[in-house]
């Protein structure tokens, strides 16, 4: 049964058992949330995953079933041009691909390697192949539902995760910057900002133009920044 506790920074944390490991070695979840109710009722949640990925895991569920699961418990969260993006992948690049079709505790560094030169080679809308772009793309959507797959305990370890990373050349002539001081006027207008978030957007966009950062090394919904 899963059980929430409060953490020294206020937050409150839910931890439970996931599914056992290939050894038989007990594992759990642990999610985090701001309130105490978010907590309960986000324990619940876990409690109710966890045990559809046990039943699933017996019943060696395949990547493609694991992506469209984890993205239907996602829709109500996420935006919905960026719901499109992961349903656009997934039933391009995943259902539409033999590797879809295989059991999530079988794919290896080696079958995900072969599957990113498969869909690198498909033609894209004004080249003969993909961008490296929507490679990337396809890569991180990807990435963030097997991540899912590792903190319901259904894998060890996410195996893309030794998968190179799609390499994305810009080109300089096409790249717009800020003047330093229109960053520094963007800066002054969110820390004035009244927002219950403001901290929170001060911070991140201080990181992003100290940094030097372009929005495409930022995903928000998978909560990941490539630097």
């Amino acid at each position: 049964m899963a059980t929430i506790k409060q953490l020294a920074n206020g937050r409150w944390e839910a931890t439970g058992d996931a599914v056992r490991g290939p050894n038989g070695k007990r594992r759990q979840f642990r999610r985090r949330f701001p309130t105490r109710r978010a907590a309960t009722l986000g324990a619940a949640k876990l409690e109710l995953e966890a045990e559809e990925a046990k039943k699933s895991t017996s019943n060696g569920l395949t990547l493609s079933a694991h992506c469209e699961s984890w993205l239907g418990g996602r829709r109500g969260n996420l935006a919905t041009k960026t719901c499109s993006g992961y349903e656009s992948v997934f039933s391009k690049h995943v259902a539409g691909d033999p590797i879809g079709a295989m059991a999530l505790t079988d794919l290896s560094p080696a079958d995900l390697t072969a599957w990113l030169e498969r869909v690198g080679r498909k033609p894209g809308r004004s080249s003969e192949n993909l961008s490296r772009q929507t490679l990337l793309h396809v890569y991180s959507y990807v990435s963030a539902a097997l991540n899912s797959g590792v903190a319901w305990g259904l894998l060890d370890a996410n195996p893309l995760r030794l998968v190179e990373t799609p390499k994305v050349t810009a080109d300089p002539s096409k790249i717009k910057a800020w003047r330093p001081a229109e960053a520094r006027r963007f800066i002054a207008a969110v820390k004035a900002s009244v927002s219950p978030n403001q901290r929170l957007w001060w911070a991140t966009f201080g990181l992003i133009l100290a940094a030097g950062l372009m929005w495409r090394d930022v995903d928000l919904v998978a909560r990941t920044l490539r630097v």
